[in-house]
Order: structure tokens, then sequence, then C-alpha cells
């Protein structure tokens, strides 16, 4: 690569805006993730989210270096994202516990570690014909990267915690959101499920 695009990718600047605007198009390509039953990894994602992030740098005035501390076992994948091989080493690189679902509505076939910034951390649960989205962070309340309006929005208290569900008609939901000791919670669902399910898999996630 050419010292000018190395010395452009070095001084990088993620804006608020931006960081938006990547979690929007992340989440925009995890709807095409289902295509034709076949599934694109999180790299694809990832590099797709990478490269409208270098294109909109040239509307930003001012840059400074946004730097990750170094793992031996997980890859960048570019500026700020990273794949760590276990949630284990995945919570030592956002600097919290990171937790699972561990009542799938779906076979997982394949679980993707990803790290955003340092301070995000989202795991991937990819099955046959559905995915799963499910982030968490001590940095923002706002991690879903979804600005759509749904026509169902429904509070419920759930181990103590006020969870959010959204989602297009009654009792189907799509996601949910929530704030537990300090970390925010978003899970999203290629399949809109019931308030039932969404209060199984929450029940065995919030303490």
């Amino acid at each position: 690569m050419s010292e000018k695009y190395n010395k452009l990718m070095e001084n990088l600047k993620v804006t608020e805006a931006m960081h938006k605007r990547i979690l929007q198009n992340i989440k925009e390509k995890e709807r095409k993730i289902v295509c034709g039953g076949k599934f694109f990894n999180a790299k694809t994602i990832s590099a797709a989210a990478c490269v409208l992030l270098v294109f909109g740098l040239f509307s930003v005035s001012g840059f400074y270096t946004t730097k990750q501390e170094e793992h031996e076992s997980y890859s960048n994948l570019s500026n700020g994202i990273a794949e760590a091989s276990s949630i284990s080493e995945l919570s030592e690189i956002v600097g919290f516990e990171v937790v699972e679902i561990k009542t799938p509505p779906f076979e997982v076939k394949d679980e993707k570690y990803l790290s955003y910034w340092g301070n995000m951390a989202e795991i991937k649960y990819t099955g046959e014909t559905q995915y799963s989205v499910f982030r968490q962070s001590l940095a923002s309340d706002d991690i879903s990267g979804d600005y759509d309006n749904y026509a169902v929005q429904l509070k419920r208290s759930i181990n103590g915690a006020d969870v959010l569900l959204k989602g297009n008609s009654e009792n189907s939901f799509v996601s949910a959101s929530w704030k537990d000791n300090d970390i925010f919670f978003y899970i999203r669902f290629s399949e809109p499920l019931t308030l039932e399910v969404y209060e199984h898999i929450l029940s065995d996630i919030i303490a």
C-alpha cells in the first residue's frame, strides 16, 4: 500500500455521527446475510462497513488515531473491528464479562465474536436459515444501529430489567434492548419471535 494510504488509515477519526452510520450499515448488511440459503461471513460485513467509513473521511475535517490493545489470538478485520477466538477473549478485549444467548430459538451452526472499537462486543449466531446478533456495551445506550420505525413497541420487566421490544405486528418482535448492571444490551433475530419466547430467552440472560 502507498505511504499516503497508510498515513490516512493511521489518522482515522471515528466521530459519533460516523459511528451511528457504521452501525446502521452493519445492520443493513445483516438483513442480507441469508441469501438463497447461503450466508456471508462477518469479515464481509465488517469490510463493507470499513469501506463506508473510509469514504466518509473525506467530508470530515481533522483526524486522530484510534488504537486498540493487541491480543495474540484475535485477528484485526479492519480499523477498530477485531474478531476474538472465544467469548472469554472477547470479554478481555472489551473490559467486561460478555454473556451469551443460552437458549437460542434455532440450531446454531456458527458463532462469531467481534469487538467494535474495543468497547462494544457482538456475538453473531448463524443457523441454517436464521441468524441472531447480540451486542453489549458500557459506552452507549444506542448500540442497535437500527433507526427504523416500528408499528409496535412494548416495554416489559424481565428479572428486574426494563426491556424494550420492537416489531411490526402484535406479539411479533424482531429485537429487544435493555440495561443491566451498567451494561447496555441489544439482541436481534432474523425472524420475529413472540413475547413468550423473548421472555424465555432473556430470563436466562438477565441476572
